[in-house]
């Protein structure tokens, strides 16, 4: 079960630096630029910080910014999102992915029940 931050504390989004907040506009951006309708979520009990949609799929869209090890520095959060996606915790199907601005290069995964898988080719 994803742990969320209490009643006035901040989330990881809320304390995170410019070049996190920056790398969520700039994921959006990619992803209007890709065709799809994205919004940002707010609020501290969120699971996504994108949701995106267009005529084939929806993606909830976890951005994180990583200076060395990539997704192995995300684990819990991976572990997190494999249980939901296995749970099947939402409606229909949506897409969840991990994307990781790694020294400004995207690193994209697509969350599975069993963990991430890296995504090859362009973003979305």
């Amino acid at each position: 079960m994803p742990s969320y931050p209490a009643s006035g504390e901040e989330s990881d989004m809320d304390n995170a630096g410019r070049g996190e907040r920056v790398s969520g506009y700039t994921a959006r951006s990619l992803l209007i630029a890709a065709g799809f309708t994205a919004e940002k979520v707010t609020g501290c009990s969120r699971i996504f910080d994108i949701i995106a949609w267009n005529h084939d799929e929806i993606i909830g869209l976890v951005i994180r910014t990583s200076r060395s090890k990539g997704i192995s520095d995300f684990s819990s959060l991976v572990a997190e999102l494999g249980n939901i996606v296995q749970k099947r915790t939402f409606p229909g199907e949506i897409h969840i992915r991990i994307w990781i601005l790694q020294s400004h290069e995207w690193k994209q995964y697509r969350v599975l029940p069993g963990g991430a898988i890296a995504c090859s080719g362009g973003l979305v």
